[in-house]
């Protein structure tokens, strides 16, 4: 293993040292009680909702796939992150204060808890099923996230795509354990702010190296990516294109393991704060993800698979400790949604199928 490679992994194990740190911090404040444990006694503030619920809606494919999109469909890329962006404004104004005053009316501490006090459901079904959906859907997800954990480690060459598979599991699993709803929260407002800022600054600096925006259109136009819509005309099957990457942010008002944060908001000042700052962070991180694949085309256009872009920009351009910061902000997008999966289905199981039907 090469010096450059030591230092990107010393630099990613430091992060990694600071999130089981914030695990045990969770487990001391909150780990004395059930409720502590599995909604952090309902206790927090805008930031920490805001982020770690935009965090966890967000995954590997801002990070890899968005940018992937921007590197092969160039500008018309911008559809998805709209799609996004808008599905964090109808939450903004239509759930989130709404949800955080039901369920502290009805003491509500999962989502099953309050679909079930909602809709008056006596017989257990509604939980039931809600649950098993959850914990079915969410651990496919979850599955999906560790693919994209192999596909970082391979794509910056520190190790095989299998090693970073069971890499990222392992990580997740350890801090989720010990630290409960509290940490995974917490961290997730960590790891969603060093996504920001990964997307709000490594645009700007791969612009500079392209020379300007003139290379980079010079190279969309070379590959007949400068429409918005995909292509020269503009037919039903780019309406259809359109249609289809708007339709992305339909699944954001009923992701389970972010309404669960609305939830758990502390009161309804700190819930219109997190309203606001959900939309700024989906506007910084998704219109930045494709804006770099765009010009990364420019700088790396020999790339055999487009989600490879941040990696392979970030190997190519970066010194081995900001590499390694990159590595960390990759692996936030996995881990942000993965833990926060990993944690709602494990409370399904536990909160919402064993401890109401088994007592």
């Amino acid at each position: 293993m090469s010096a450059e490679q030591i230092t990107i992994l010393a630099t990613f194990g430091g992060y990694m040292v600071l999130l089981f740190t914030i695990g045990v911090i969770g487990d001391r404040k909150f780990g004395k009680s059930y409720q502590g444990f599995v909604a952090a006694d309902k206790s927090l503030g805008g930031w920490v909702t805001a982020i770690s619920a935009a965090a966890s809606s967000e995954s590997a494919w801002v990070m890899l796939g968005l940018s992937g999109l921007g590197y092969s469909k160039g500008p018309a890329g911008y559809w998805a992150a709209l799609g996004c962006v808008l599905g964090f404004v109808f939450t903004a104004i239509f759930i989130i204060v709404q949800t955080r005053r039901s369920s502290q009316e009805m003491n509500a501490l999962t989502v099953t808890d309050f679909f079930e006090r909602r809709l008056g459901d006596k017989s257990k079904i509604l939980r039931l099923l809600s649950s098993l959906i959850i914990v079915f859907f969410l651990m496919c997800y979850v599955v999906a996230q560790f693919v994209g954990s192999g596909k970082q480690m391979s794509g910056m060459q520190l190790m095989t795509y299998q090693q970073g598979v069971l890499l990222g599991g392992l990580i997740i699993g350890i801090y989720v354990v010990i630290g409960g709803y509290a940490a995974v929260c917490w961290t997730d407002l960590v790891q969603g702010i060093l996504m920001a800022l990964v997307m709000l600054f490594f645009p700007i600096f791969a612009l500079i190296k392209a020379g300007g925006f003139g290379p980079v259109l010079t190279t969309l136009e070379q590959h007949n990516l400068t429409f918005f819509v995909g292509g020269e005309a503009f037919t039903w099957l780019s309406i259809g294109f359109i249609i289809g990457q708007l339709g992305i942010g339909l699944g954001y008002p009923g992701m389970p393991h972010s309404l669960i944060r609305y939830i758990t908001v502390k009161n309804d000042k700190e819930a219109k704060k997190a309203a606001f700052l959900t939309v700024i962070w989906g506007l910084i991180v998704l219109f930045g993800s494709v804006s770099l694949g765009i010009i990364g085309r420019t700088l790396l256009p020999e790339l055999s698979d487009p989600e490879k872009i941040l990696p392979a920009f970030t190997a190519s351009f970066f010194h081995p400790v900001i590499a390694g910061l990159v590595l960390a902000a990759i692996t936030a997008a996995i881990m942000s949604t993965a833990d926060s999966q990993l944690m709602i289905s494990a409370t399904s199981v536990i909160h919402d199928i064993y401890y109401r039907f088994v007592k």
